[in-house]
């Protein structure tokens, strides 16, 4: 009789579970995280960043106008450079008219924040964010709902506004960004990152994925938002 060792036997136990086992759908487990690094931009107003291979600057303008502010006062404009593109992604986002179609189940501002994009970008990008209207500043404060979608290279990229552990409430300001595509999340932001002490925290789908650029595209347009309700 021949006896099979310890560690044969649990290789042998670990194979036949996942042999078992389910595959498991694509999530965020399958992302890469990558922190966004700050640098010199173009000018003082207008600082440098780097996330993985996307780099460039921006710059974000808001005032205002009543309580915690409104979609009609804010602004901004970025660029987006990879070793693969012959020009940057060029963005300008502020409030404006929704033209999509959006299913949310909460009442919404008025006016949605979109972005238009230019330079390398397909002739089809446009992103547009839902903003929950509040009924008062604790409710802006504990339901900071945001929701929209990034249209991409005929890709259809959504994204709604995820709590984070161990805190409750985040001063009107989301805390994190879900992006999922045909119901499958494809990435992930953190914008308060380490319990604010870390840089934010991009999730973005392996490097030559489909996703990959629509999901950074779609971050950096949201880490760039001017949120009425972070003032």
């Amino acid at each position: 009789m021949i006896k099979r060792s310890r560690s044969a036997a649990v290789l042998s136990a670990g194979l036949a579970l996942a042999l078992a086992s389910p595959a498991l759908p694509q999530s965020a487990a399958a992302t890469e995280k990558v922190t966004l690094k700050g640098k010199r931009g173009p000018k003082l107003l207008r600082p440098g960043y780097e996330v993985g291979e996307f780099s460039g600057s921006g710059s974000a303008r808001a005032m205002a106008r009543k309580g915690l502010g409104s979609l009609d006062k804010v602004r901004a404009d970025f660029d987006i450079t990879t070793p693969d593109l012959a020009q940057p992604i060029v963005a300008d986002c502020a409030g404006g008219q929704s033209r999509f179609t959006l299913a949310l189940t909460w009442d919404r501002e008025d006016l949605s924040y979109n972005c238009n994009y230019g330079g390398s970008a397909p002739a089809d990008a446009r992103l547009e964010v839902a903003v929950a209207r509040g009924k008062s500043i604790l409710a802006r404060l504990q339901g900071n709902q945001r929701a929209g979608e990034l249209h991409w290279k005929g890709q259809v990229i959504k994204f709604e506004t995820a709590q984070m552990k161990g805190l409750p409430l985040s001063a009107g300001k989301p805390a994190a960004y879900v992006f999922t595509k045909n119901g499958v999340e494809v990435g992930r932001l953190d914008i308060v990152s380490g319990m604010g002490l870390s840089p934010p925290a991009f999730y973005l789908p392996p490097k030559g994925a489909p996703e990959r650029e629509a999901v950074a595209v779609a971050a950096l347009s949201l880490y760039f938002f001017p949120d009425p309700g972070d003032r």
